[in-house]
């Protein structure tokens, strides 16, 4: 994951999270991300993005039920973020990157389907741009462009 903060590279988890996977996998192949920004931001707990409308609320058009995982997020974990009343489980594009002890200890109700392997720094230095009242970064920061490429397991 490219961003104009620099790059994180991620673990993918679709053994225990697929149908979160191959959405998160086909999104990114078609470009959906790409100038979307992260949209919240909060210090020792998570950064967020994947809304095409910036502020929360947007997605792919379409809710897809992902897996909901049994045990704890840990520090870099990567979970499909839902929006305002949705279900547990229930999700569209957006995503958040677990940076602090705060979204360790969220309750197990976002599909978790990777890990960042490298680059946690980034999503630290995205946590720590100066935000407004609401979360959301002063200055856009940008997801540049997701790849991915696949290796045997």
């Amino acid at each position: 994951m490219e961003t104009t903060d620099g790059t994180m590279v991620i673990e993918l988890d679709a053994k225990n999270a697929p149908i979160a996977t191959n959405n998160f996998v086909s999104l990114s192949r078609q470009g959906f991300y790409d100038g979307l920004t992260f949209h919240r931001v909060i210090k020792d707990f998570m950064i967020q993005g994947g809304d095409p409308l910036g502020d929360g609320q947007g997605g792919p058009g379409y809710k897809v039920p992902g897996e909901v995982p049994t045990n704890n997020y840990e520090i870099g974990s990567i979970a499909a973020a839902k929006t305002g009343a949705d279900a547990p489980g229930l999700f569209g594009s957006q995503f958040f990157i677990v940076t602090g002890d705060q979204g360790v200890s969220l309750p197990n109700e976002y599909a978790r389907f990777g890990k960042v392997s490298s680059g946690l720094d980034v999503a630290r230095k995205i946590q720590d741009a100066p935000k407004d009242s609401n979360d959301k970064p002063k200055k856009p920061i940008y997801i540049v462009k997701i790849s991915i490429t696949e290796s045997a397991v």
